[in-house]
C-alpha cells in the first residue's frame, strides 16, 4: 500500500463507512444501535460471501 493511500483511506472512511452501514437508520431501528450493527455486519458480509463479491486474494 503506497504513503498516499495510507493518507487518503481514513479520509474516505469518514464518508464512506457511515453510508455503507447506514449508521442513521442504524440508530432510528427498533433495540440497541451495537447489536443492530452486529446484526447488520453479519448478514452484510453473509450477503457478499454469498454473492461472490468479497474475495480474499490468494
Amino acid at each position: 500500500m503506497s504513503k498516499n493511500s495510507k493518507k487518503q483511506n481514513p479520509k474516505v472512511a469518514i464518508y464512506s463507512m457511515p453510508a455503507l452501514y447506514q449508521i442513521n437508520d442504524l440508530i432510528r431501528c427498533e433495540g440497541d444501535p451495537f447489536d443492530n450493527f452486529v446484526n447488520f455486519n453479519i448478514a452484510f458480509f453473509n450477503a457478499m460471501n454469498e454473492e461472490g463479491t468479497c474475495k480474499v486474494r490468494e
